[in-house]
């Protein structure tokens, strides 16, 4: 009876592959690879990513980005600190993120009574890849991407949503800000 329940269990591991949350750490260098709704194929975050430099060597930028991921209450799903990669491969939000509301951050198209992003429940997947550059210097790379699906019982396919640039834009403040206190 045992054989047969690990026999069962190493089947369904195999059909049903690993966890979304599991996916980050099971890539390549820099590659974070997610499946949100409103998305019909795998999306490649690193593709997505705004450079920025910041005035720092590689190992304090890295530090400040975890810092900053904190402060804003972001869930993190994994750290690579030999890779310098901070990042969530999936989690939801409603209402609110980083102290903002959610069209501050996504535009997930409009009706009537405003951006879906406030009303929608998101699901949101993000990464931080830090890289050295010159000697003291540093780029700090940002990425989110996000899909939306109503919360109100009606029946309609996730859609996605595109990044305002604000959510990236405000990391890179507090990053640079945090790291020119040191």
């Amino acid at each position: 009876m045992m054989r047969h329940i690990r026999h069962v269990a190493a089947i369904a591991l195999v059909v049903l592959g690993p966890p979304a949350t599991q996916l980050a750490a099971q890539q390549g260098s820099g590659r974070v690879v997610v499946r949100l709704l409103g998305y019909s194929h795998l999306v490649t975050l690193d593709s997505l990513v705004s450079w920025n430099d910041v005035a720092a060597n590689a190992t304090e930028t890295f530090a400040m980005a975890k810092q900053t991921i904190g402060v804003l209450k972001l869930p993190v799903t994994g750290i690579d600190s030999t890779r310098w990669l901070v990042a969530n491969t999936g989690f939801k939000a409603r209402t609110s993120l980083a102290g903002h509301t959610m069209s501050w951050a996504f535009r997930c198209g409009s009706a009537m009574t405003g951006d879906y992003a406030d009303t929608a429940r998101l699901s949101i997947a993000y990464a931080l890849f830090v890289e050295p550059t010159t000697e003291g210097h540093s780029r700090l790379g940002v990425a989110f991407i996000s899909g939306a699906e109503t919360v109100d019982g009606a029946s309609r396919t996730p859609w996605d949503c595109m990044s305002t640039g604000r959510l990236e834009q405000e990391i890179v403040r507090l990053v640079r800000a945090n790291v020119a206190t040191r």
